[in-house]
């Protein structure tokens, strides 16, 4: 009998410590229905019943194990992410965007046009305004004259 609660014993004690390196080494993504230190807390409280519980309920079922030689990539970084599904698809989206960005030019080329005139126009009022002489226009609005601005 005492040998079977030995086995026991070391049986709960190798299982404790598989799932606590086990919920350590995990990534959060990887983690269910409880945060990591709860789980932790769980396997060292209840060894043997948090243990199961761990794996059973804690880990996420497809989970491959983590191997140290294998490189994560993030979203953006992934090799082959950049390649096009189909090269007709490519050229037209590009050419969209080409499209797009010429338009944006030319807008912008109006407006700076348009303001530029707008600028030229106030100019030459002032110009008349001036050459006209204070008489017949009348003072510029100003701060000392008590114009609003």
């Amino acid at each position: 009998m005492g040998r079977v609660y030995l086995l026991f014993w070391v049986v709960s004690l190798a299982l404790c410590i598989y799932s606590l390196i086990d919920v350590i080494r995990r990534q959060e993504h990887e983690i269910q229905h409880l945060p990591r230190l709860f789980w932790i807390i769980l396997v060292l409280l209840f060894p043997f019943v948090g243990s199961i519980a761990w794996l059973a309920a804690g880990r996420t079922p497809t989970a491959p194990p983590k191997n140290r030689l294998q490189v994560e990539y993030g979203e953006y970084d992934r090799p082959g992410r950049a390649v096009p599904a189909s090269e007709t698809d490519d050229e037209a989206f590009l050419k969209s965007v080409r499209e797009r960005a010429e338009r944006q030019r030319e807008e912008y080329r109006r407006q700076q046009r348009e303001r530029e005139r707008a600028e030229e126009a106030e100019r030459q009022a002032r110009r008349q305004r001036r050459e006209s002489g204070p008489d017949q226009a009348g003072p510029e609005p100003g701060p000392e004259s008590g114009g609003s601005q």
